[in-house]
């Protein structure tokens, strides 16, 4: 009976997962931001890893190489979510990307065939979430001053930090379950999945909301007022950034520039040319 609720409450997760990354994925193909995109694409590799994670029990011939994909997947979505976090806040991408994939990679492969127990694994999958959750609520915590977007940043800021709250509570829980040899709380056991997935809609609510604030922030922008410095000719966007026009175009419109030269300049600067 423990056993069933457990994977029942995991697949009701796998497919909750699923929803909300089909939400993230169209929203974000709706406004075009790049940031918004990462998350999204975050979001796909969540659902993906879940699902791997639901045929692997059902397939018991591919259970290590499928299980080896959910840890893969779970990690992939914190890392794009620190990405999003930092295209958000203006900053480039984070580098050493194949570094880190590989690594991940490695990792992930080596669990299934070290720890062949799944309790085992998930202990150190949750305890790898757990310090991920608190990265991401790091990497995102500075954006909570910037104007338009407060109350999505601050809804994402608090699902992050509870699921690293949820998933530090597991990784001590099976750990002494392990330990002990005994078996979980039925309430416990049986239904957290489904306290995960009650934080990660949040989260998802939270980014979709970051979303919404910032096109209407763009409507409002595009509509009225750029503000233009006066002398290097940059323009600062509603949170408050100052960019180059590429930037700044790419990142309120998702159309990319392209350079050319007008007839007056082309005569002013290259006469031999005109």
């Amino acid at each position: 009976m423990d056993a069933t609720l457990s994977v029942v409450a995991s697949t009701i997760q796998a497919a909750g997962v699923l929803a909300l990354a089909t939400l993230v994925a169209l929203v974000a193909r709706s406004l075009g931001a790049a940031w918004l995109r990462s998350w999204a694409t975050g979001w796909l590799w969540l659902a993906g890893s879940l699902v791997a994670l639901q045929v692997s029990f059902r397939q018991p011939g591919a259970e290590r190489l499928l299980q080896a994909a959910y840890h893969f997947g779970e990690l992939a979505f914190l890392w794009l979510l620190a990405r999003g976090s930092r295209e958000f806040r203006g900053l480039s991408r984070p580098g050493h990307a194949r570094a880190w994939a590989a690594a991940v990679a490695a990792l992930s492969l080596a669990l299934p065939w070290t720890l062949p127990e799944f309790t085992h694994r998930f202990v150190v999958q949750a305890a790898l979430l757990s310090a991920g959750f608190l990265w991401n609520a790091a990497v995102l915590w500075p954006a909570r001053s910037l104007p338009g977007t407060r109350l999505g940043v601050g809804v994402a800021l608090v699902a992050l930090v509870l699921l690293a709250a949820m998933f530090a509570a597991h990784a001590a829980a099976f750990g002494a379950a392990s330990i002990a040899r005994s078996g979980l709380p039925l309430a416990y056991a049986a239904y957290s999945s489904l306290y995960d997935l009650l934080l990660e809609m949040l989260l998802a609510f939270g980014i979709v909301v970051v979303g919404l604030q910032d096109a209407a922030g763009q409507i409002r922008t595009l509509a009225g007022l750029v503000p233009i410095c006066a002398w290097c000719r940059k323009l600062r966007d509603d949170q408050g950034y100052w960019s180059e026009f590429e930037t700044w175009a790419r990142r309120r419109t998702g159309a990319r520039v392209t350079h050319g030269i007008c007839p007056a300049c082309k005569e002013k600067h290259f006469p031999e040319l005109a």
